[in-house]
């Protein structure tokens, strides 16, 4: 089945315009099934300023931000009228196979909002491939294309809110526009010819065109 998974960035979440930016975006795109992961935004942010002046273990702090995926995904899900929100990956994956089962017959585009939590504790370390670690190497941006490495997705969009390419994803991470690990990972996407790619779009990004990277690391 032919479908794509899109990691939204979560600076992008400093626009009020989110919502209905990322369904005008969507709506410029093909209307193959779409799975939104969000970043975890200015509380991921905080997560990782207090992991740097506490005693959190770098365990701790993976799960917490985690968790404030599971925050931007619920705020996008009820921005976004015409989205599904997904908790829990059997469930995504009946959503994916109904989609298939419906292919040709659908007249507008399917766009579930999945949050990865449940994917992350239950599914991900026992997946075939390489499982992700727990630490500050992996953000949304590595769990998007786990994702998508998993569920055999045939496009990784990652949606942020600076124009960057990934045709190098070793230069990508070095330049902190995206976490250490997706070079690896990215790598097994496309050893199976899964296009990865970086989009932009002006009436998502925060006042600044350009975000620096977050706290000095990178760009979410």
């Amino acid at each position: 089945m032919s479908f794509r998974v899109v990691k939204v960035g979560g600076s992008l979440f400093k626009s009020n315009q989110i919502g209905t930016a990322v369904d005008r975006w969507l709506r410029q795109k093909s209307t193959k099934p779409t799975v939104l992961v969000t970043g975890g935004g200015i509380w991921a942010d905080q997560i990782r300023r207090l992991d740097a002046e506490t005693c959190l273990s770098s365990h701790q702090a993976h799960w917490l931000a985690v968790r404030a995926m599971s925050l931007t995904t619920i705020l996008l899900a009820n921005l976004m009228e015409r989205s599904t929100w997904i908790q829990e990956y059997s469930e995504l994956k009946f959503w994916l196979e109904h989609q298939q089962a419906i292919q040709g017959k659908k007249q507008r585009q399917a766009i579930a909002v999945f949050d990865t939590e449940n994917f992350l504790q239950e599914v991900e370390p026992s997946a075939p491939g390489t499982e992700l670690p727990k630490s500050w190497d992996v953000t949304s941006d590595s769990i998007a294309a786990r994702l998508a490495e998993v569920t055999g997705a045939d496009e990784l969009i990652l949606l942020k809110s600076i124009k960057a390419s990934v045709d190098c994803p070793q230069t990508a991470a070095h330049d902190g526009i995206v976490d250490s690990y997706f070079p690896q990972i990215a790598a097994a996407l496309r050893a199976r010819a899964v296009p990865c790619r970086i989009e932009t779009d002006k009436l998502m990004a925060p006042a600044t065109s350009c975000d620096g990277p977050t706290d000095g690391n990178w760009v979410d």
